[in-house]
């Protein structure tokens, strides 16, 4: 409708073994005006017994979105619970999910600028959202660089690559 795509999104299940489908989060529908600029579930994590997906809503008429990071108990799915909520203005940032380890989520803000058509990335940040619900925060800034689309873990420090090449990590205990 009006130049807009419509799009449903939901997180689902399936088994590898008999291809049997399980809906983890129900499906939601959404206008879009840009089919390849995300909307909907854009990331899924499981860490453990929790899956965390990254929701991007429908962008308001001067671009912003509300981005959220809903968790489900696997063993309780159709439930979710909002454990992280943020606006970002899509013509000029864009928020990603790098990996949930600990019960965290460890997620990716990246700022550009524009110059006319063009855009480059003026900025970065890995933002932790750990799981006592004690609030995000801030764990690493970089200027044009950031951080790619996933992360490791060994059993005392989680480890991400940037862009640049650069291996970058810190203690799994600042997931705290």
């Amino acid at each position: 409708a009006n130049g807009h795509t419509r799009r449903s999104s939901s997180v689902v299940r399936i088994a590898k073994a008999d291809g049997a489908r399980t809906v983890i989060i129900p499906e939601q529908i959404i206008d879009i005006d840009d089919a390849l600029r995300g909307g909907g579930f854009t990331g899924v994590q499981v860490d453990g017994t929790s899956l965390f997906a990254l929701f991007e809503s429908m962008p308001a008429a001067d671009g912003t979105l509300t981005v959220q990071v809903q968790q489900v108990d696997l063993t309780k799915p159709g439930i979710s619970t909002v454990v992280y909520e943020t606006t970002v203005d899509r013509n000029i940032s864009q928020l990603a999910m790098l990996g949930a380890v600990d019960g965290a989520i460890v997620l990716s803000r990246v700022e550009y600028e524009t110059e006319g058509d063009m855009r480059a990335v003026r900025s970065a940040s890995v933002i932790v959202v750990p799981a006592t619900g004690s609030g995000p925060r801030f764990a690493a800034d970089y200027p044009k660089d950031y951080p790619g689309n996933d992360l490791v873990s060994d059993d005392n420090r989680i480890y991400w690559l940037n862009s640049s090449g650069r291996l970058y990590g810190f203690p799994r205990t600042a997931l705290r």
